[in-house]
């Protein structure tokens, strides 16, 4: 019937829909904005960052990201073992630009941003592997739903992401286009420890305005 049926005051769990987890903006000029909350819950199975719009304020930085943690000492960003690759397809070039990251200390997700008010970035950045994955709410009438487990590997979640960028690529040459890639955290964590993320320019700040809408897969 289309009916959502629950206790009045209830909350509704709609396993296989994204539910907003956080929503990031800034108001002034900031180093870095980030997400803090973003993966401490293990009723999701991988995350989704929708980025309506980020700029920067030196014209030409490079927009980096990477992961947060707290393993009981304090919530802390993780500044090494990142290691992936990024394409860059250009308006101004029939040829694919872009290159391996190897053991670095943040991943560069867009390089050389625009920094006019015509500019900055937008897309879309997918994690995965920061929860336990917990696959036990649903029901066994699907068939080969055997595992009964909590799907916890102990200390051994390291934290994968792709990523989708639009934007003008200022002084690097190939112009409007699209920057994409994948890379990888290449350090052991329990998931529980796997908190957020970070983003941040290479040189001076993040823009007034630079908003980002975090959601989670619900299972």
């Amino acid at each position: 019937s289309g009916e959502l049926l629950g206790r009045h005051g209830a909350p509704v769990r709609l396993s296989g829909n994204w539910k907003v987890v956080d929503v990031v903006s800034l108001s002034s000029a900031s180093s870095y904005m980030q997400s803090t909350i973003a993966f401490d819950d293990n009723t999701f199975s991988h995350f989704k960052i929708v980025i309506p719009y980020i700029n920067v304020v030196q014209d030409g930085a490079d927009l980096l990201f990477s992961f947060l943690y707290n393993d009981g000492s304090g919530l802390t960003e993780d500044t090494t073992y990142y290691y992936g690759h990024k394409s860059i397809l250009g308006h101004s070039s029939s040829g694919y630009a872009g290159g391996a990251y190897d053991n670095q200390s943040r991943m560069t997700i867009f390089d050389n941003v625009w920094a006019d008010d015509s500019g900055g970035i937008y897309g879309q950045i997918d994690v995965y592997n920061v929860t336990t994955g917990d696959t036990r709410n649903f029901p066994s009438k699907f068939f080969n739903h055997d595992y009964s487990g909590d799907g916890d590997r102990g200390s051994n979640f390291r934290p994968f992401a792709k990523f989708e960028i639009m934007g003008y690529d200022s002084g690097g040459g190939t112009g409007y286009g699209l920057q994409m890639g994948a890379f990888r955290n290449n350090n052991d964590r329990h998931a529980s420890y796997w908190k957020g993320f970070r983003i941040q320019a290479n040189t001076n700040n993040l823009v007034a305005g630079s908003k980002m809408i975090i959601s989670g897969m619900v299972l």
